[in-house]
């Protein structure tokens, strides 16, 4: 009876449940979106920012450089960052501007001194970064040919994008430090750098 039963539930299946016709394409919802970064090794201060992305469901990918420099707390607040979900890249070993460091060496040379030991230690800590980040945003055709054997992404500017870029954050920033200052608020030389700078 069980036999039977199951036979014609087969039959029916096969003579109702395929179809001919393809079945159209899943609509895929269209939505705007964009990737946010973070550089160097502010790592303490994202950490204060964390609660803002999780609340919103935001990931970040956080580019990590000289991670030698980096306390223990600050390691275990990246593998915090990477257990949410967020993405943890490499920034390089010492930061070094890849266009002016290959002027004198080679691409292999800039692999050894900034990727390799980047790598090694990261891995060595668990953390796994499948993109980079270029420190300033220099780089090269042939370093990104390169990087590409190493990483799935690489995130870099061009000179055409950084030129306004550069120009609109100074005058943005001058603003800035100007009204601080109008106010009597002493700024010091490591803010206004970081500020410039990042």
């Amino acid at each position: 009876m069980k036999a039977y039963f199951g036979l014609k539930f087969l039959l029916l299946l096969l003579l109702f449940g395929c179809n001919d016709t393809p079945t159209p394409p899943i609509d895929l919802v269209k939505k705007a979106g964009f990737c946010l970064t973070f550089d160097d090794t502010y790592i303490k201060n994202w950490n204060n920012i964390l609660p803002l992305l999780d609340s919103n469901d935001v990931k970040a990918t956080f580019f990590i450089t000289q991670i030698y420099k980096i306390s223990k707390e600050e390691i275990d607040l990246l593998k915090t960052f990477q257990d949410k979900g967020h993405e943890i890249g490499c920034h390089g070993w010492q930061h070094i501007d890849a266009l002016k460091y290959l002027e004198n060496h080679t691409l292999q040379n800039y692999f050894n001194i900034e990727i390799k030991p980047a790598l090694d230690f990261m891995n060595n800590i668990n953390l796994y970064p499948t993109s980079f980040s270029y420190p300033n945003g220099y780089n090269c055709d042939s370093l990104n040919s390169c990087l590409l054997n190493t990483f799935n992404v690489i995130r870099d500017i061009t000179d055409e994008q950084r030129r306004p870029l550069e120009k609109k954050t100074l005058k943005i920033l001058m603003k800035y430090v100007f009204a601080l200052i109008n106010k009597g608020l002493f700024l010091h030389w490591g803010l206004i750098k970081i500020l410039i700078y990042h």
